[in-house]
């Protein structure tokens, strides 16, 4: 029971955040799954997570430059 009661609240979460979404279309009803959504937030939130770490090491070392990112 505590399973089933999982699995609805992770796809209630994800769909109240736009990963997943629903369509219902008498037709076609279906459930899509936004994979383009899902990379574009998980980047801005790597992206955040590395800024806030790099401005973290400077206000330990002020004196320390920042490094420079790696070209891709």
């Amino acid at each position: 029971m505590r399973g089933i009661l999982l699995i609805i609240l992770v796809v209630l979460v994800l769909a109240v955040v736009g990963w997943i979404t629903f369509n219902r279309d008498p037709a076609r009803p279906g459930v899509n799954i936004e994979t383009q959504k899902m990379k574009d937030d998980t980047k801005k939130a790597v992206d955040k997570g590395a800024d806030l770490l790099r401005k973290a090491g400077q206000s330990i070392n002020p004196d320390s430059e920042p490094e420079q990112e790696p070209s891709k």
